[in-house]
């Protein structure tokens, strides 16, 4: 765990949903690297300061490199944060979803999963969470 002079860990998480044969299913992405490699996971990382005007502005920066998809109108969530949701230490994310149409993935990078609801393993951090607080206000 970070010491109390470290800064936090700052990360924007994203919830994409859309319906896939008439079922709720959100787009989920293996971790490229360590902590969790490999594992399904909310598409997210590291807001940069120097380049993002906003946490939206970030999470839309990561959306573009990371998942390949432009042009997502995100709407933001709320912020996670505390000393346990991140195994690098005291962490917060600020997390953003957004209901859109399966076309709008069409061009989404090749290991992106999009998986019924129903279908989504146990997520890494605290993505668990941040996929419930989504639906929860989807469905308000």
């Amino acid at each position: 765990m970070a010491g109390p002079d470290k800064r936090p860990i700052v990360t924007v998480d994203t919830v994409l949903f859309t319906l896939r044969d008439g079922a709720l299913a959100t787009l989920l992405q293996p971790r490229a690297r360590a902590p969790h490699a490999g594992r399904l996971a909310l598409v997210g990382g590291y807001v940069r300061p120097a380049e993002d005007s906003g946490t939206t502005a970030a999470a839309a920066r990561i959306l573009a490199e990371k998942a390949g998809l432009t042009e997502i109108y995100l709407e933001q969530l709320m912020t996670f944060a505390g000393p346990d949701r991140d195994p690098r230490g005291w962490s917060l994310s600020v997390a953003h979803y957004a209901l859109v149409p399966e076309s709008a993935l069409a061009g989404a990078a090749r290991d992106i999963q999009v998986l019924p609801l129903s279908e989504v393993p146990p997520l890494p951090f605290d993505h668990d969470a941040i996929l419930e607080a989504a639906l929860a206000r989807l469905r308000g």
